[in-house]
């Protein structure tokens, strides 16, 4: 197998991309065939640090160190000890933290019980970049902040990796969420639900902000987190991503009156279920802004590494792909997907352009979601190759919302790319105006990055 060895720490120099041997299974655990791997901030941390490689290994560093900790994969063996997997099963985990998760490698064993059956509206890259960011952002606002409905609540670098997680689980729990960024990324921030927005660039929180419940500040900075403290209420709760900044900011916590909590997420597969149940059912969504191919995988960690990345970066097994949405791009997708999972359909059209407008239907065509369904059936029947797997829809008579997966041969020009003669599978998500048998309007989310990662070209808009 192919993966990158971490020579000795320092920069992305030190990755050297060699040939290993397959690992060997011990019981209870996988081999997957790794699809793709999520980056993440401690890694380009361990990477530079051998005290900090010393600490997340408790001092066993092996002879070969290989980083990665998420990863999204096919199941190739299992086991003895293994329940709940087998071959073929599509997965995803954050593996063996705290240690060494080994993901930078196209075959990687994993512990079966930190490891979740991948969501299927997930592509790959979107699965490998969730896990260590979703479970550090439960552990922030479930688990430690233990954020209840109706909460005021605080979250720095809201459009970041765990930032965006944060924001949408704790508006699933019903908390009023004040999400800071920079203005680029309001847009973002703000379809992701958060009910005020602070661009921290020319505004002071502290300034704007008093009596929180509960701040959750992923800044790496100790003067960072003591600002945070002063827009707490008493009895409130300071979350914070650098445990080792307790014995700097003790004082001040205990002056103030608050509780404060560090940060240090662990591997848990049973957490990533429950996580893969909201994902299923569209309260959460990751947002993959870059993906890089595997040769380009040091890449991939600069831009982890220069903090100014928006959502996550993944890098896939595809090779030599790049991928990088522009700002425009980014701003449009995701307040699609804002729009999507609010059920909002009055605004949809100041998004994106209708794709279509007024188109008749099948005989006997019925409206909304059970009309849609009708709609799915005729269509296959027209069109033999393709297989529609939906997922959801919901809605009212007049107007559906569905989001699916369409399976098809990519043999005529689909999307401005030209046929492939492959099997594609993409992801669906539209919005249906239908009345008296006639589409009156429809509105897709083209799924720009699936179709790029399986057929190497960019999607052309009409």
């Amino acid at each position: 197998m192919e993966a990158y060895i971490l020579e000795q720490n320092g920069s992305t120099e030190n990755l050297k991309k060699t040939t290993l041997p397959i690992p060997n299974l011990k019981t209870g655990e996988v081999l997957i065939k790794t699809k793709a791997i999520g980056i993440n901030p401690i890694d380009i941390q361990v990477r530079n640090s051998k005290d900090i490689l010393g600490m997340i290994t408790q001092g066993n560093i092996p002879e070969k160190v290989i980083l990665g900790w998420d990863i999204a994969g096919v199941v190739e063996q299992a086991a003895d000890g293994v329940a709940g997997f087998k071959p073929g099963d599509e997965v995803y985990g954050l593996l063996n933290m705290p240690g060494l998760g080994n993901t930078y490698a196209t075959y990687v064993a994993a512990n079966a019980s930190q490891l979740a059956h991948k969501p299927a509206g997930l592509d790959f890259p979107a699965a490998a970049a969730t896990p260590m960011a979703a479970l550090t952002a439960w552990q922030a606002v479930v688990t430690l902040g233990q954020i209840k409905k109706g909460q005021k609540v605080l979250i720095h670098a809201a459009s970041g990796g765990v930032g965006h997680f944060a924001v949408q689980i704790a508006k699933y729990l019903g908390a009023y969420v004040i999400g800071t960024a920079s203005a680029k990324n309001e847009r973002f921030v703000k379809d992701l639900g958060v009910d005020e927005f602070i661009d921290y660039t020319i505004q002071s929180f502290e300034e704007q902000l008093q009596d929180v419940d509960v701040v959750i500040d992923t800044i790496n900075s100790v003067e960072h987190v003591l600002r945070s403290i002063s827009v707490l209420k008493t009895g409130g709760r300071l979350i914070y991503l650098q445990p080792h900044f307790q014995s700097a900011i003790e004082a001040q916590l205990q002056a103030a009156k608050v509780s404060g909590y560090g940060v240090f997420v662990n591997s848990a597969g049973d957490i990533l279920a429950e996580i893969t149940k909201l994902i299923s059912e569209g309260t959460i969504l990751p947002k993959v802004t870059q993906v890089f191919g595997f040769d380009q995988l040091p890449q991939a960690q600069h831009i982890v590494a220069s903090g100014r990345a928006v959502g996550k970066v993944a890098v896939t097994m595809e090779e030599g792909l790049v991928m990088a949405l522009t700002q425009d791009e980014i701003n449009t997708l995701h307040a699609f997907y804002g729009v999507f999972s609010h059920r909002d359909y009055s605004v949809a059209d100041q998004v994106l352009a209708p794709d279509w407008q007024d188109i008749p239907l099948a005989p006997g065509q019925q409206d909304g979601p059970e009309g849609y369904k009708a709609l799915v059936q005729y269509f296959t029947k027209l069109f033999p190759d393709v297989t529609i797997n939906v997922h959801e829809i919901f809605g009212t008579r007049e107007r559906a919302g569905v989001r699916a997966e369409m399976s098809f041969t990519h043999s005529n020009e689909f999307m401005g790319i030209a046929p492939t003669n492959q099997k594609l599978t993409i992801a669906i998500h539209e919005f249906h105006h239908l009345k008296d048998g006639r589409l009156t309007k429809t509105w897709h989310l083209e799924d720009w990055l699936s179709m790029l990662l399986q057929t190497g070209a960019w999607p052309v808009k009409a």
